[in-house]
């Protein structure tokens, strides 16, 4: 089969390798397109923490069931379309009996750790994996996995309708995270310094801030009655950013930590204790959130937000290192997709 290979970091080839091999209850997926994630980019520069080499990268994906061991999930069957959440757990440790599997201390992802969806076909656990709709935008269902992981953090968070929240970092999970929390009945508000993030943002219809010009503390003053946001949701993984999270949400508000940093990064303990934060950690995405991505997938309800943060450009998978330099040096985009086809 035909793969993008990172054979070490700063390296890609596109190779011949063999199908994967199926174990029990795991499924064999034709890919048809493959997003380009931020860790991607991570591993193929070789800022990856834990990822492994040579490895066939990727884990955002739709493709179509073409052959599985053991026994399909009810409803399923060979020939349909099916996303799957991108990551093999132990299923015997502590985080993983009591139902935390996205945080398993043996915790192996595709593209990561495991060979990924930059490739013709991929095997995932039938567990993880889920049926589209026929008729789905193919283009749309690529974004399940990165769906998920803002479904996941707004559920987190426990965000209600009326709630006033702050997305800190407008890239492509922070406006999935925008959108989510939208549709959930939120008054979000976008922070970014990039002008053309920020324009992007206005025109979906967010409030938006940059805090170069206005310091988020500032801007906090005027929201909720000059009390803070119920909720921040940090994914730029900056310094000033972190420590003004805890300073721009309201006396026992929420912060999530969403973004990766290069290095640990300070925040205030004072306001955190004073204001009685709750700071809350998130990775990856549960099984539960990844289902109810697809379900808003399939209902369409996103679909107008999510045409607009989905990339023109479409890369071929034999311009894989072209597709790479885009997302690396053009930051004037969100998301980016490769067709395996």
């Amino acid at each position: 089969m035909k793969s993008a290979l990172f054979p070490n970091k700063n390296e890609v080839t596109v190779t011949n390798q063999e199908l994967p091999e199926l174990s029990s209850n795991e499924a064999l997926i034709k890919v048809h397109y493959a997003g380009i994630c931020g860790s991607d980019v991570h591993v193929y520069q070789g800022h990856h923490a834990t990822a492994t080499y040579p490895r066939i990268p990727g884990h955002e994906f739709v493709g179509e069931l073409v052959d599985f061991k053991g026994k399909m999930k009810t409803g399923i069957e060979k020939g349909d379309y099916v996303v799957a959440q991108p990551f093999f757990s132990c299923g015997t440790c502590q985080p993983c009996i009591t139902g935390y599997d996205n945080v398993c201390e043996q915790l192996q992802i595709l593209g990561i750790h495991v060979d990924g969806t930059f490739s013709e076909y991929v095997k995932v656990p039938i567990k993880k994996m889920y049926k589209v709709r026929k008729d789905i935008d193919l283009k749309l269902a690529a974004m399940a996995e990165p769906l998920a992981v803002a479904v996941h953090d707004v559920m987190t968070a426990k965000t209600q309708l009326g709630d006033k929240v702050l997305v800190s970092g407008g890239g492509p999970i922070g406006m999935l995270i925008a959108i989510v929390a939208k549709h959930t009945g939120a008054n979000v508000t976008v922070s970014e310094v990039s002008e053309y993030r920020l324009n992007y943002a206005k025109d979906m219809g967010f409030d938006t801030v940059n805090p170069i010009d206005t310091s988020l503390v500032d801007y906090a003053k005027n929201v909720n009655n000059g009390s803070g946001f119920d909720t921040v949701f940090e994914t730029s993984g900056v310094a000033s950013a972190v420590l003004a999270s805890t300073a721009a949400v309201k006396i026992r508000g929420s912060v999530v930590i969403i973004g990766v940093a290069k290095d640990n990064l300070p925040f205030s303990t004072n306001d955190t204790y004073s204001k009685e934060l709750t700071i809350l950690g998130v990775r990856v995405h549960s099984q539960y959130a990844f289902e109810r991505a697809v379900s808003l997938l399939d209902s369409g309800a996103l679909d107008e937000d999510l045409y607009k943060i989905l990339d023109d450009k479409v890369y071929p998978l034999d311009q894989i290192k072209e597709a790479l330099d885009y997302c690396i040096n053009d930051t004037n985009h969100f998301k980016t997709l490769v067709s395996i086809d």
